[in-house]
């Protein structure tokens, strides 16, 4: 079982906020986005999000969102790492 976790920055242009997202990937999914992708390259991701959340030791709230990917593509940026294959891989579910 091959599973690939991604943290994902959502950068808004009309401010220097990023939203950050879990990304988890399983099976081919998660092996081709580990080989293919890298910190800069943009992916698009259709998944499940499932929302958390919890208190940390010092009683303060916290939240993550975490995205179960379901199909996957490579947008721009970012260059493929030197064992991957030559061309981006379309990450739809057959």
């Amino acid at each position: 079982m091959i599973l690939s976790t991604l943290q994902l920055a959502n950068l808004l242009q009309s401010s220097r906020l990023a939203y950050l997202f879990k990304a988890i990937a399983w099976e081919k999914s998660g092996e081709m986005i580990n080989k293919m992708c890298q910190k800069g390259t943009t992916i698009w991701l259709r998944g499940t999000p499932k929302s958390t959340s919890w208190l940390s030791k010092d009683g303060e709230a916290k939240g993550q969102i975490e995205i179960t990917v379901r199909d996957w593509r490579i947008l721009k940026g970012g260059k493929p790492k030197e064992d991957a294959e030559p061309s981006p891989y379309d990450g739809e579910a057959e």
